[in-house]
């Protein structure tokens, strides 16, 4: 049989795998806009909120410049902008807008005394595949659980950060954030041996400079 004669024979077949595949085509290339026009939406709802949290702070006996927003307080800062932040993270969860919001919706939290509700946010966000979204979280983590007299999370936190360095927080950095911790705590054996791994793996370094100065003062 020739390849015309096939094509003959078969020409219904033909014809509707031609149109199932301009569906698909016609699907994918409706997803990706509308995909996009999510991704964008998400992203300006998310600089609006991103400029309300970070609104100046008012000071007393001084009006606030013209047509710029400012509260009293960071609680109430956090407050006005607590249900921004969540329904971005609501609507558009699967972008990358939502999970910064989610990371800021955290923030929102503790900066009102909600320990709980922020802790619960920034655990989702330290899983995220995002290094650096997730390394601001296991910080944020680690300041909630160091105030909150948890000593053992506060250096699990840490220690995750050692493990996952990213480009925002380092190594090194995060070593000094825990050997630091260990001096607060008055645990110098400890803090010792973190600088001493500091020292050692990038002698030339600040972090190893700052290290090696701390061990002076520790021996």
């Amino acid at each position: 049989m020739t390849q015309m004669s096939w094509a003959q024979e078969h020409r219904r077949e033909l014809t509707i795998a031609g149109i199932v595949a301009a569906v698909i085509v016609a699907l994918g290339i409706t997803f990706w806009w509308v995909n996009g026009q999510r991704n964008l939406t998400a992203s300006a709802k998310l600089g609006e909120a991103q400029r309300l949290f970070e609104s100046p702070l008012s000071t007393a006996g001084t009006p606030p410049a013209p047509g710029e927003q400012s509260f009293a307080t960071s609680s109430d800062r956090a407050r006005a902008a607590l249900p921004r932040f969540m329904e971005i993270a609501d609507h558009y969860g699967f972008t990358e807008s939502g999970h910064i919001a989610r990371y800021y919706a955290g923030i929102a939290y503790r900066d009102m005394g909600d320990n709980a509700d922020a802790e619960k946010l920034l655990k989702k966000t330290a899983g995220d595949r995002d290094a650096d979204l997730s390394s601001f979280s296991w910080y944020a983590l680690a300041q909630i659980y160091e105030a909150g007299g948890r000593g053992q999370d506060a250096i699990h936190a840490y220690q995750q950060l050692i493990t996952h360095p990213s480009d925002v927080l380092s190594k090194p950095t995060a070593e000094l954030y825990l050997a630091q911790y260990y001096e607060q705590k008055e645990q110098p054996a400890d803090a010792k041996k973190l600088y001493q791994q500091i020292a050692k793996e990038d002698p030339k370094s600040e972090a190893a400079q700052f290290a090696q100065s701390r061990l002076s003062v520790l021996k």
